[in-house]
C-alpha cells in the first residue's frame, strides 16, 4: 500500500464519504495519478453500495439511480460536473477485484477512509513506464473487447503495448468475433479520434486483431499494384490513412482560407468516419484485380465492389444510417476527383462535370476531396518536398471552386419550381418533375448565364423528349 499526497485534481474526492471498505478504482485513479481531470468517478464498496450511494447523494444534493442488470447493480449519482458510479467489490477483497480487471494501469484503488493506494498488479510502475500491460491473459477470455481496448488505452494515453500483452492479443485475436459489433465500433471510433490513429491501426494489423475485426482487409496484404504505386494495397492504405490524419489535424498542404471553410464541416464523428472510410476504401481491389505484370494491373470498378463489401461491415458493426451512408459515399466515390483530374489533363473536363460531383456529394464534397488527396499522397514514398504536385494543385482549385462559386450559387433561389412546371406545361406531379428540376439545377450551377427563360425552354424540351419516348 502506497500513500499519495498533494496530487492535482484530488480535491474532487472531497465530497466522497470516508467509508471504510470503500475505494476509488480503475480509470478514475489512473487519471488522477496522471494529473488528468476525471469526469466520472468509479467507486467499489465491500458492503452495501446502496447505502454509500445514498450517503454520497445527500452530500451533493442529488438522488441515487439504480441501473445495470440483476447481479451487477450500479448506483449512479449525477451532479452538474460529474458522474459517480458505485458498485460492489468483485470478490472477497479489493485485491481480488483488481486482479480481475483488464490492464494494470486500471487495476489501482485508493482507499477513501485513509487515502492509501492499493497496487497489487504493478500498475504504478507501468504508469511510470508508460506501458499498457494485461493483468492476466484470462482478462481477454472473460471479455474479448479488451483486445481492442489495449490499443484504445495506448492511443488515449500515448503508452506502448507491453510485448507479452501484444503476444497474448495475437493468440486471442480471433475471440473478438464473439463480441457485439456495437462494442467494437465504439472502441474503434475512440481510436480514430486520436491524432495518430494510423499507428495504432498498424499495430492492430501486426497482431492480427485488425483482420479478425475486418477479415476482408487480409486480402489487401500482398495485393500488388501498378507502377504508379510503391506499396501493396494494405501498406498503401496505412500510408493514405497517415496522410489523411496530417491533413485533418495539421492542415498539411491546405491553404488557410480553405481550412477556415472546411473546419466547421469536420466534427469528431465525421473525422472518425473519414478515417474508417480510408481504412476500407480499397476493399474491392483484390476481387477486381486484373493484369499479369505491373504495367497492366487494373482494378476496374473496385470502388463499387468495395462499397458493396462495406455494407456487410456496417451491419456487423451496427453503424447508424448516417454513419453507413457517409462512409459508403466516401468509398463509392473516392475515385471521382481523380477522374476529373484526368479529364482536365486530357482537355475534356467540363464545368458540368465538376458541378455533377458537387451536386452528388453536396456538403460532403470538401471531405471527399481531402480523402482523395490523402489517397493520392499514399501511393508513393515521396516526401513533402515533392508537393505540391499537379493533383494537389487541382484539388485545391476544386475546393476553392466549391466554396467560392458553387456554394453561393446553390444558395440562390431556384429558377423554376414544380408549381411552375404544372402551370406552364399542364403536367401533373410525377418522377419526371424531379428529373427536370435536377437537370435545370445542374445547368444553373454550371452556367452563370443560364436564366429562367433558358430553364423553361429546357423543361419544355425534356417533356417533349419524354413524351416522344412514351
Amino acid at each position: 500500500m502506497k500513500s499519495i499526497l498533494n496530487r492535482p485534481f484530488f480535491h474532487h474526492l472531497d465530497a466522497l464519504p470516508a467509508t471504510p471498505g470503500a475505494y476509488l478504482v480503475g480509470g478514475s485513479v489512473r487519471d488522477l495519478l496522471l494529473n488528468r481531470r476525471p469526469e466520472d468517478l468509479d467507486i467499489a464498496v465491500l458492503s452495501n453500495p446502496g447505502a454509500f450511494a445514498a450517503d454520497l447523494a445527500r452530500r451533493v444534493g442529488k438522488r441515487p439511480i439504480r441501473i445495470g442488470k440483476p447481479g451487477k447493480q450500479v448506483f449512479r449519482v449525477v451532479t452538474e460536473t460529474r458522474t459517480y458510479d458505485i458498485t460492489q467489490v468483485d470478490g472477497p477483497s479489493i485485491e481480488s477485484d483488481l486482479k480481475r480487471r483488464d490492464f494494470t494501469v486500471n487495476a489501482l484503488a485508493l482507499s477513501l477512509s485513509d487515502k492509501q493506494m492499493i497496487d497489487c498488479t504493478g500498475g504504478l510502475d507501468d504508469l511510470t513506464q508508460k506501458r499498457i500491460r494485461m493483468v492476466s491473459e484470462a482478462a481477454f477470455v472473460r471479455d474479448p473487447i479488451r483486445l481492442v481496448r489495449a490499443y484504445r488505452f495506448g492511443a488515449m494515453l500515448d503508452f506502448g503495448i507491453d510485448p507479452s500483452t501484444a503476444e497474448a492479443i495475437e493468440r486471442h485475436s480471433g475471440r473478438i468475433q464473439d463480441t457485439a459489433g456495437e462494442r467494437i465500433r465504439a472502441e474503434l471510433f475512440k481510436i480514430f479520434t486520436r491524432v495518430q490513429a494510423h499507428t495504432w491501426i498498424q499495430q492492430m494489423a501486426k497482431s492480427g486483431l485488425l483482420f479478425s475485426i475486418f477479415p476482408d482487409l487480409k486480402a489487401l496484404q500482398g495485393c500488388t499494384q501498378n507502377r504508379y504505386h510503391d506499396f501493396d494495397v494494405l501498406d498503401h492504405t496505412f500510408q493514405a490513412l497517415g496522410h489523411l490524419e496530417s491533413i485533418l489535424h495539421q492542415g498539411d498542404g491546405i491553404p488557410g482560407d480553405i481550412l477556415e471553410n472546411i473546419r466547421p464541416l469536420i466534427d469528431q464523428k465525421r473525422a472518425a468516419l473519414l478515417k474508417l472510410a480510408m481504412l476500407l476504401h480499397d476493399l474491392g481491389k483484390p476481387a477486381t484485380r486484373t493484369g499479369d505484370h505491373r504495367a497492366n494491373i487494373h482494378f476496374y470498378g473496385h470502388e463499387k465492389t468495395g462499397a458493396e463489401i462495406f455494407e456487410g461491415i456496417a451491419r456487423r458493426l451496427k453503424l447508424s444510417n448516417f454513419e453507413t451512408r457517409f462512409t459508403r459515399e466516401m468509398i463509392r466515390h473516392h475515385l471521382k476527383p481523380l477522374h476529373l483530374f484526368n479529364a482536365d489533363r486530357a482537355g475534356t473536363l467540363t464545368r458540368r462535370g465538376i458541378t455533377r460531383l458537387f451536386m452528388r456529394l453536396q456538403e460532403n464534397t470538401p471531405l471527399l476531396l481531402l480523402h482523395a488527396l490523402a489517397d493520392a499522397r499514399g501511393k508513393t514514398a515521396a516526401g513533402p518536398e515533392n508537393r505540391p504536385d499537379a493533383y494537389h494543385i487541382f484539388t485545391i482549385k476544386l475546393l476553392r471552386d466549391y466554396f467560392s462559386q458553387f456554394q453561393p450559387r446553390k444558395a440562390l433561389k431556384p429558377l423554376i419550381t414544380g408549381h411552375d412546371l404544372g402551370r406552364e406545361f399542364g403536367i401533373s406531379p410525377s418522377p419526371l418533375f424531379g428529373r427536370i428540376l435536377a437537370r435545370i439545377e445542374e445547368e444553373r450551377l454550371s452556367d452563370p448565364s443560364f436564366g429562367r427563360q433558358e430553364a423553361l425552354r429546357l423543361a419544355e424540351r425534356l417533356i417533349r423528349e419524354t413524351q416522344n419516348r412514351d
